[in-house]
C-alpha cells in the first residue's frame, strides 16, 4: 500500500454559512465512500469565523485546511468543485471526481507524507500537480514551508514569485513584479518558484500564532476571537514577515503588506489603519525571528530552506484556474500517462448523437440524437435536447433541456455558457432562481470596455451596441469609474427587478452552492438510470456495483431499485 497522511481533521474554509451546510455535507458523503478515511474530524466553516484550531489539539496531530476563497465565473460550484473528466480507479464507489479530490490526494500521498505534527493550508483555486514524494529531511528544523513548483518567467509576471537566497533562506515574496524583479529569483534552470497555495506551519508557528494577541484579526488558520475581524494575508502579511529583504517600517506601515504585495498602504483617515498596523505590529513581533537550520539542497530537484522554507520540485506542474485557461485545463487532465486516475472523455455520460465531434468532452451529461457538439468544446452537467448546435471549443455546464425547449439553435464558437442559481434573502423561500449567462472564452471580465482590446462574446463591445441597441449606459450607472465598467460590472444577465438591479457582481456573490449540488447529483443519477436501462437491454457485463454502493450512500437507492424493476421486467427474459 502506498504512503499516506493520515490526517487528523480536514478544514474547509468558505464565504458564507449557507455554503459550509452544503459543503459539510458533501464531505460526509465522501468519508462514507471511502474518499477520506474513517475516523477523520471534518470541518466546513465561514471565513471569517471561529476558532478552528487551538494549541490543545495540535501536538502529534496533522491538520489540512483548504481555502475556497472567491466564486469562479466559469464554475458556479466554485475552483474547488470543478468536476474532471476522470474517475477513481479501484475505487468502492462510482462518483465524479473534482480538483478539490486531486488536491486532497496530492497533499495526502505526495506532499505531507513525511510532514512532522502542524498545519496544512492548501488553496484551491489552482491546478497543481506534484508527482513526487517530498522529502522528511525538507521539514527537519522548519518553522514554515511553502512549497512550489518552477514556472517560466514570462507566465510568473500574472503571479507571486518566491526569491530565494544562495543559502536556502526565504528573501522576499513578489507579486506581478516587473521583468528585473522577476528575474531575480530566477532558480538555476532559468524558471522561478511560483507561489503555489500550499503553505506548512509547524506546531511551534501555529501556536504562537493561535496563542498572540491577535484578537481582532483573521487568518487561514480561523483566529478570531469575536471582534470586528481584520482580515491578514497568508503570504503577504504571515510569510513576508520572515523574508529577510523586507524591512519592519515597510511591512508595519503596509508598503508591501497588503493581498497584492505592492505599496497600496491603508489611508492614515481609514478606520482600521491603526487596528492594521498594529496586527502587522505584533505579526513581526511573533515571526520575525523564526529561522531554523541553514538550508541545504538535498538533491537537484529539491531545495529545502529554513525560516520561512521553500521546498521547490521539478517535476510538477501548476496553473492558476482562470476562465481563458479553464478549457485547456480540463483537456489537460486527459492526460493518458497518470496511474491514478482513469482518463475518459465520456465521463459518466449518456451520448446518443452521431454528430458529436470525438474529441469534444463530456462530464456528467445527457446529449439526444441530432446534436451537433463541435471539436474541443466541454460540456458538463448538461442535458442538450434535440436540434441544438454547440460551436467548437466551447463550454457549457449546467444547461438542461428545458432552457432551449421547441428552439432549434446554434451556439458560436469560443463561448461560455452556463447556469448559475442564485438564492436571494428577498425572495424569502428556499427555491432558487436560475440564470444562464454568456461570454467568450477569451473575454477578460476584469478589462475595462474602453480598452480597445476588450471584448464580449469575441467581439469589440462597439458590434454588442450596434447590433442589439444596448447603450453603455445601461450596462454601468454614471458613477462607475471607467477603469471598473468592464464584463464583470456590466449587467448584461437580468434575473428580475426587486429591491434593485441585480449585477453580475451580484451574481456572483449570490451564488448558492447547495442548490447547484443538488441539481448536479439528480442529473447524475439520471445518467446512471440510463445506464443501467442499456446495461440490461444489451446484456453487456458493465459492473454496475459501484453505481449500486453510490446510490445507497447519496440517498438515491429507491430510485434505482426502481429502474432495475422495470428494466428486469422489459429486457431480462
Amino acid at each position: 500500500m502506498a504512503q499516506r497522511r493520515k490526517w487528523t481533521a480536514i478544514v474547509l474554509t468558505c464565504q458564507s454559512k449557507d455554503n459550509a451546510l452544503a459543503l459539510q455535507k458533501e464531505l460526509d458523503i465522501w468519508q462514507a465512500k471511502g474518499v477520506i478515511e474513517e475516523g477523520v474530524i471534518l470541518l466546513t466553516v465561514e471565513d471569517p469565523s471561529s476558532q478552528v484550531v487551538n494549541t490543545d489539539v495540535l501536538y502529534d496531530t496533522h491538520v489540512l485546511i483548504f481555502h475556497l476563497g472567491r466564486c469562479f465565473p466559469c464554475d458556479g460550484c466554485g475552483h474547488a468543485f470543478v468536476t474532471l473528466p476522470l474517475s477513481r480507479q479501484q475505487a468502492a464507489s462510482e462518483g465524479l471526481v473534482t480538483n478539490l479530490e486531486l488536491l486532497l490526494h496530492m497533499m495526502t500521498y505526495q506532499v505531507a507524507v513525511n510532514s512532522p505534527p502542524g498545519v496544512w493550508v492548501c488553496s484551491t483555486d489552482m491546478f497543481l500537480n506534484i508527482p513526487e514524494i517530498l522529502d522528511e529531511r525538507s521539514f527537519a528544523g522548519v518553522d514554515v514551508c511553502a512549497v512550489s513548483v518552477p514556472v517560466s518567467v514570462n507566465y510568473a509576471r500574472q503571479h507571486g514569485v518566491y526569491k530565494i537566497s544562495s543559502e536556502g533562506l526565504l528573501e522576499d515574496i513578489i507579486y506581478q513584479g516587473s521583468m528585473e524583479a522577476i528575474n531575480s529569483c530566477s532558480l538555476p534552470s532559468g524558471q522561478v518558484p511560483v507561489v503555489s497555495g500550499v503553505v506548512y506551519f509547524s506546531v511551534k508557528i501555529a501556536e504562537k500564532l493561535l496563542m498572540s494577541p491577535l484578537n481582532a484579526c483573521t487568518t487561514y488558520l480561523g483566529l478570531d476571537s469575536g471582534a470586528r475581524p481584520t482580515k491578514l494575508s497568508l503570504f503577504f502579511d504571515i510569510l513576508l514577515s520572515m523574508c529577510s529583504d523586507v524591512t519592519r517600517e515597510a511591512f508595519i506601515s503596509g508598503e508591501r503588506s497588503n493581498p497584492c504585495g505592492q505599496s497600496v498602504a491603508v489611508a492614515t483617515s481609514h478606520p482600521d489603519h491603526q487596528l492594521v498596523n498594529s496586527a502587522r505590529r505584533t505579526v513581526w513581533q511573533l515571526l520575525r525571528g523564526s529561522k531554523a537550520c541553514v538550508g541545504q539542497c538535498l538533491r537537484p530537484s529539491m531545495w529545502s530552506l529554513s525560516q520561512a522554507s521553500s521546498v521547490v520540485t521539478t517535476s510538477g506542474s501548476y496553473s492558476y484556474m482562470s476562465c481563458t485557461g479553464h478549457r485547456g485545463h480540463i483537456l489537460r487532465s486527459l492526460d493518458p500517462e497518470q496511474t491514478t486516475w482513469l482518463a475518459r472523455r465520456h465521463t459518466h455520460s449518456f451520448v446518443q448523437s452521431d454528430a458529436a465531434s470525438d474529441d469534444a468532452v463530456f462530464i456528467n451529461s445527457i446529449v439526444d440524437s441530432e446534436i451537433t457538439v463541435g471539436s474541443g468544446s466541454v460540456l458538463s452537467h448538461t442535458h442538450l435536447p434535440p436540434g441544438l448546435k454547440v460551436g467548437q471549443d466551447s463550454i457549457i455546464s449546467g444547461i438542461c433541456s428545458s432552457d432551449f425547449q421547441e428552439c432549434q439553435f446554434a451556439l458560436p464558437d469560443n463561448v461560455v455558457l452556463q447556469v448559475f442559481h442564485l438564492s436571494l434573502q428577498c425572495l424569502k423561500t428556499d427555491v432558487s432562481q436560475r440564470v444562464l449567462t454568456l461570454f467568450g472564452r477569451e473575454d477578460d471580465l476584469h478589462r475595462p470596455m474602453n480598452d480597445p482590446i476588450s471584448t464580449f462574446c469575441s467581439n469589440p463591445w462597439q458590434h454588442l451596441f450596434t447590433t442589439t441597441g444596448v447603450c453603455k449606459e445601461d450596462l454601468w450607472d454614471a458613477h462607475v469609474d471607467k477603469t471598473k465598467q468592464c464584463l464583470f460590472t456590466a449587467r448584461l444577465f437580468p434575473v428580475f427587478h426587486c429591491h434593485g438591479k441585480v449585477h453580475w457582481t451580484d451574481v456572483l456573490w449570490l451564488i448558492s452552492p447547495g442548490n447547484s449540488d443538488s441539481l448536479l447529483r439528480r442529473l447524475y443519477f439520471r445518467v446512471a438510470e440510463r445506464q443501467i436501462q442499456e446495461t440490461l437491454m444489451q446484456g453487456t457485463d458493465r459492473g454496475l456495483t459501484g453505481l449500486y454502493v453510490t446510490a445507497v450512500t447519496e440517498g438515491y437507492s429507491h430510485a434505482i431499485l426502481s429502474v432495475l424493476d422495470q428494466g428486469s421486467s422489459r429486457y431480462v427474459k
